[in-house]
């Protein structure tokens, strides 16, 4: 993870994996061509994320400089995400029909959804699993109806997990009861399922069936905020995938502006695409970036935005708040506040991944400890 001086937040890629994303994406070859020379080195031994972009940095390089002593590694690894992806998308088709058989709309997301939309090959975007979001009311149906077929359940269901990832069929699914743990909003019914705009894919599976996906405005901001938000390695694919959206040329700005305000993400939207349009040297409508930066947001949404986007930065630090409290909402909507309320020591418990109540007062008043020690000792005490 990496801070910006002209961006909130400290969730950005660091300096060699903004040169990779430059040599990606970049309109200027001569840009890219340095970017890539810049950083090549370095990835010589890539992290996963790095290596997901082997398939785009394959075409780049091979125009870019097809000497290069590299790029039969990269056509490699193209070849390979090419076969496989392939083989994943006639996995698919077997989750599709028992969603169909079954009677549930599902709604495909991420990667699946975009490269049958706006990437141009199989090999360039790497696909490991399928999400799949159902309406919240056939969710648990849907989860048993995969347990029926031979799949386990990877987690348990706590309090807020807006999806459930299962495996031990052909490809790993996950099922979302909702598309984001942040994308959540006073009287958005139904986790979403009648507001976010839905098309079919321009492209098919390997079956010739369509698929269902999110629109290109909702897609965008589901893959800025899904990307940015700290889970685990910094990721680096909602960079491209931002690019590959803007450049299609189907993003309604209408639609990104009305939802980023109603969802109050406004400016991870805007920081997002202000990064996106450095990487790839003017991108982002200037006019776009400035109705987004004019949009208002509370106090309380801004930091529920930091609990989602700056990443903590003590080794094992329960997330933020701001965080849970995200989750929670989700999963209580249109319950009475009595309710809600009843579900406070769950939403606790899952804050604190403590197993009763006993651990949970431990973990509580260590953290508070901790916390204060911090204060003491002059360091603030979310840093």
């Amino acid at each position: 993870m990496a801070s910006r001086a002209d961006l909130r937040w400290n969730c950005w890629p660091d300096e060699v994996d903004q040169l990779l994303l430059t040599a990606v994406s970049h309109v200027d070859d001569a840009v890219a061509l340095a970017a890539w020379r810049a950083s090549r080195d370095c990835v010589l031994a890539p992290s996963p994320e790095q290596r997901r972009l082997f398939g785009q940095l394959a075409g780049r390089v091979a125009v870019l400089d097809p000497t290069d002593s590299y790029l039969p590694e990269l056509q490699a690894v193209s070849r390979a995400i090419r076969t496989e992806n392939l083989q994943h998308l006639m996995n698919i088709e077997s989750v599709m029909s028992m969603l169909e058989q079954a009677g549930s709309e599902a709604v495909v997301l991420k990667g699946t959804a975009l490269l049958l939309s706006v990437y141009e090959n199989l090999s360039l975007r790497p696909i490991a699993d399928v999400d799949v979001w159902v309406h919240p009311a056939r969710h648990t149906e849907a989860l048993a109806m995969f347990e029926a077929a031979g799949y386990t359940r990877d987690q348990r269901d706590l309090m807020g997990l807006h999806a459930i990832g299962l495996s031990g069929g052909p490809i790993p699914v996950d099922v979302h009861r909702a598309i984001n743990q942040e994308l959540v909003a006073p009287g958005l019914a139904d986790n979403g399922w009648g507001f976010f705009e839905r098309v079919e894919s321009p492209k098919a599976l390997p079956s010739g069936r369509h698929i269902t996906t999110l629109a290109s405005a909702d897609a965008l901001l589901h893959a800025i905020v899904h990307g940015l938000t700290w889970n685990g390695p910094v990721a680096l694919r909602w960079v491209t995938d931002s690019v590959q959206l803007i450049r299609s040329g189907t993003v309604d700005h209408d639609r990104v502006c009305m939802l980023a305000d109603r969802l109050a993400i406004a400016p991870v939207v805007h920081d997002a695409l202000r990064y996106a349009d450095g990487v790839a040297g003017g991108l982002v409508d200037a006019n776009l970036l400035s109705r987004l930066a004019s949009c208002r947001t509370s106090r309380l949404s801004e930091e529920r935005l930091r609990a989602f986007h700056e990443r903590p930065e003590h080794e094992g630090e329960p997330p933020p708040m701001g965080f849970t409290l995200s989750r929670f909402l989700q999963r209580t909507k249109g319950d009475t506040p009595l309710r809600s309320i009843g579900h406070l020591p769950e939403l606790l418990r899952d804050q604190y991944h403590a197993d009763g109540w006993f651990e949970l007062c431990r973990r509580m008043l260590g953290a508070g400890l901790v916390r204060f020690g911090r204060v003491v000792a002059g360091t603030p005490a979310e840093s």
